[in-house]
């Protein structure tokens, strides 16, 4: 009887445990190049949980060799396109220009200065709750006119 009932435990903890190997979110402010370590405030995204992605966390995202990197330039609408919308676009609309990235060049992008960078973060597994964890895929964004 208790096999049975300890059976049944873990199937419903198996089959109602949260996953989520993606996480979305805004590169804190700074990075270490040297240990290849990303701070990002965000959200675990997840399609069978989507309520998750409500609660934010800041988790350290670690970068190895095997990690790919893509670097997403949005282009900005000029001042002049701006004027004619009254200063208002779709975000959804813009042009983006994809391109192999890097740390180095993340921080070429930064160029000293703090400024918003989106950052969405794939891993191999579950990383559901997990502080920290190596990413598989990085795509971030940066803006430009």
């Amino acid at each position: 009887m208790l096999i049975v009932l300890g059976g049944l435990g873990i199937y419903y903890a198996l089959k109602f445990r949260v996953g989520a190997n993606e996480f979305a979110g805004m590169l804190q402010q700074g990075f270490d190049i040297n240990s290849g370590t990303l701070v990002v405030k965000g959200a675990f995204k997840s399609e069978k949980n989507p309520e998750i992605s409500k609660i934010r966390y800041i988790v350290n995202i670690i970068i190895d060799k095997d990690t790919k990197i893509t670097r997403v330039e949005v282009v900005l609408p000029t001042p002049e396109e701006l004027k004619k919308t009254n200063g208002f676009y779709d975000g959804s609309k813009l042009e983006r220009r994809f391109s192999q990235g890097s740390l180095e060049i993340l921080a070429q992008d930064l160029g000293g200065r703090a400024r918003p960078v989106n950052i969405f973060v794939t891993a191999k597994g579950n990383i559901y709750g997990k502080d920290s964890f190596v990413a598989s895929e990085i795509k971030y964004e940066i803006s430009s006119r």
